[in-house]
């Protein structure tokens, strides 16, 4: 997913528990799971996104520029 030719990205928490931050390109549009009680795998879509959009405003001409694209999980 692309916002003003920026790509997308999530923030991920990196496995050896540092405090740095880890982005993912893109995401993850679904996953392969069962419902619970149930050995049957099924795939399940992502139907509701969130995003954050991060901007820059500049103060002498009131023009704002997008600098960041986020998906949130």
């Amino acid at each position: 997913m692309i916002l003003d030719y920026l790509p997308v990205a999530v923030l991920r928490q990196r496995r050896d528990e540092s405090q740095s931050t880890t982005y993912e390109h893109g995401f993850r549009i679904g996953f392969k799971g069962s419902y619970e009680g149930s050995k049957e795998e099924k795939y399940f879509i992502h139907n509701h996104l969130n995003f954050r959009v991060m901007y820059h405003r500049d103060q002498e001409s009131d023009y704002a520029r997008i600098v960041g694209f986020e998906y949130l999980a």
